[in-house]
């Protein structure tokens, strides 16, 4: 919605689920730099008053489809706004039943830190009151998609690729080298279908 550069997500996974169903999932890849500022300072930081009404105007778009109300996510990083719409719109383009919105840890700790927090604030405020860290949570319908989120450390995508494809994982194709984006989500595809149970991933 609005005037803007459209979002730009890591990794849009288009698959089928096991009953057939189309699936979008929207992977965003997290080291240690934040989500991005907050909404409240997203607003203000609007160089010019028609500038002001652009921002103004994108965020009643995304509020509308993700079932907020602008007063109430002030202080949410829009960035995570921005990349769960961008999975939403995504499902509906090509007719998918179902979106998923994956935050990766490319850190191999458990959740913690300023970015688990803020994720964690983004999805109680979209209502998903059992959210827990390597478990799919459902939010239930937002724009027309059934909608889900999830957050994912690189040691489970490790681990489920092993798993999955011992030979890749002897291969050392879930490497994490950050100077070759391919590394970080080599392998992926064999993840999402282990472990969202995925099919014809693509």
């Amino acid at each position: 919605p609005g005037r803007g550069r459209p979002s730009c997500t890591d990794l849009m996974v288009f698959a089928n689920s096991e009953t057939g169903k189309k699936v979008v999932v929207g992977v965003e890849g997290k080291v240690d730099e934040a989500f991005g500022p907050r909404v409240g300072e997203w607003l203000q930081a609007g160089k010019t008053e028609a500038h002001r009404e652009n921002r103004e105007t994108r965020l009643d778009g995304l509020c509308a489809a993700l079932g907020f109300t602008v007063e109430n996510i002030l202080n949410v990083r829009y960035q995570l706004l921005h990349r769960a719409y961008s999975a939403l719109e995504t499902a509906r383009e090509v007719g998918a039943q179902s979106a998923i919105l994956a935050i990766h840890s490319l850190e191999d700790r458990g959740p913690h830190g300023e970015n688990w927090e803020d994720f964690r604030e983004f999805v109680l405020a979209l209502g998903c009151r059992d959210f827990a860290a390597e478990k799919l949570c459902r939010v239930g319908t937002r724009h027309g998609v059934e909608m889900w989120v999830m957050w994912v450390t690189e040691r489970t995508v490790k681990g489920q690729i092993k798993e999955s494809d011992p030979v890749a994982g002897k291969r050392g194709r879930v490497g994490n080298n950050e100077s070759n984006p391919d590394s970080i989500f080599s392998g992926v595809d064999s993840f999402i279908d282990a472990f969202f149970g995925l099919e014809d991933v693509g």
